[in-house]
C-alpha cells in the first residue's frame, strides 16, 4: 500500500491511466480533494451513488478492463469516497490510511497499464523455434534471428523441441536440423503433421543434407522449405517473414549468397 502526505495544491498523477488527484483547500478538519479522470472513469461522491444509483456506460474507446482490474478501481473510488468523508468527521488518522489505500489501488492500475505496451510489443514478434544440436551453431544463429526482430526459442533435439511447442505459446516456425540425436528431423515432422494442434505450422529444414538423404519432401506433409548449409542468414529471414516463395527451394544451397 502506498502511504504518502501531500499538501495544499500538490498532485498524485497517474499519467497512463488519465487520472489526476490534487489537493485544493485544507480548511481544519476538511480537506477539498479534486479529482480528474477520463470520461469513461466515474468519480461520485459515496452519497450520491447510493441515492441515486447512478450508472455511466462507458464510451467505446474505453480501455477493456477485466473483472480484476474493475474491482481493483472500484475499491480505489471508494476509499477516496470514505477518505472524504472521514475527514469532514474530524477522523484525520483513519482519513490518510483510506487515502493511502485508495493510491495504492490506483497505483498498482498505473503498472498494469504501463506494462500492456512492451506486452503488445513482444506478442507482436514472430516466434521461431530453432532446434540444433550444435551448440555454437545454435545460439549463433538464434542472436541473428533475435536481432532481426524475431522472438526465438531453442532445443538442442526432435524431443526438446516437441516438449517446447507443447508447453509454449504457438510459434510460427520451426527451424529444424535433421540428424539429431535422441529424435532427429524426420521423426520430428512425423509427430507434428500427425498432430491437429500443430495445423498449418510452419517447418523449414535447415540441414547441410538433402531431402532424399533425409526422407523427408518438401510439401504438407513434410516441411515447407529446405534450406542446405551454408545458410544465408538473410534470405532465412526473408523466408521466414513470408518475403519469400517458401514453396520453392529458392534458399536450398550456398547459392542464396549471391
Amino acid at each position: 500500500m502506498l502511504v504518502l502526505s501531500r499538501s495544499l495544491d500538490q498532485e498524485l498523477v497517474f499519467p497512463t491511466l488519465g487520472i489526476t488527484v490534487r489537493v485544493l483547500r485544507i480548511a481544519g478538519n476538511n480537506v477539498r480533494l479534486g479529482i480528474d479522470a477520463p470520461a469513461h472513469v466515474p468519480v461520485l461522491r459515496r452519497e450520491v451513488l447510493d441515492t441515486q444509483g447512478v450508472y455511466f456506460a462507458p464510451p467505446e474507446s474505453a480501455p477493456v478492463l477485466n473483472h480484476a482490474q474493475r474491482n481493483q478501481l472500484n475499491r480505489a473510488f471508494l476509499a477516496l469516497s470514505l477518505a472524504q468523508k472521514q475527514l469532514e468527521l474530524g477522523q484525520n488518522t483513519e482519513a490518510q490510511t483510506r487515502l493511502g489505500y485508495a493510491l495504492g489501488q490506483l497505483k498498482e492500475l498505473e503498472k498494469e497499464a504501463s506494462q500492456k505496451p512492451a506486452e503488445a510489443a513482444r506478442s507482436s514478434k514472430q516466434r521461431a523455434l530453432l532446434v540444433e544440436d550444435d551448440p555454437n551453431e545454435r545460439e549463433l544463429l538464434a542472436g541473428y534471428l533475435r536481432l532481426n526482430g524475431l522472438d526465438v526459442e531453442t532445443a538442442e533435439d526432435g524431443g526438446a523441441a516437441m516438449e517446447c511447442l507443447g508447453k509454449q505459446p504457438r510459434f510460427d516456425v520451426v527451424l529444424l536440423d535433421m540428424f539429431m540425436p535422441r529424435c532427429d528431423g524426420s521423426n520430428t515432422i512425423q509427430r507434428i503433421r500427425h498432430d491437429p494442434a500443430y495445423a498449418g505450422l510452419k517447418v523449414f529444414a535447415v540441414t547441410g543434407h538433402e531431402p532424399e538423404q533425409c526422407g523427408v519432401g518438401v510439401g504438407a506433409q513434410g516441411v515447407d522449405c529446405w534450406f542446405r548449409k551454408p545458410v544465408n542468414p538473410i534470405t532465412l529471414v526473408r523466408a521466414i517473414k513470408g518475403e519469400l516463395p517458401t514453396e520453392a527451394n529458392a534458399a536450398s544451397d550456398s547459392s542464396a549468397w549471391r
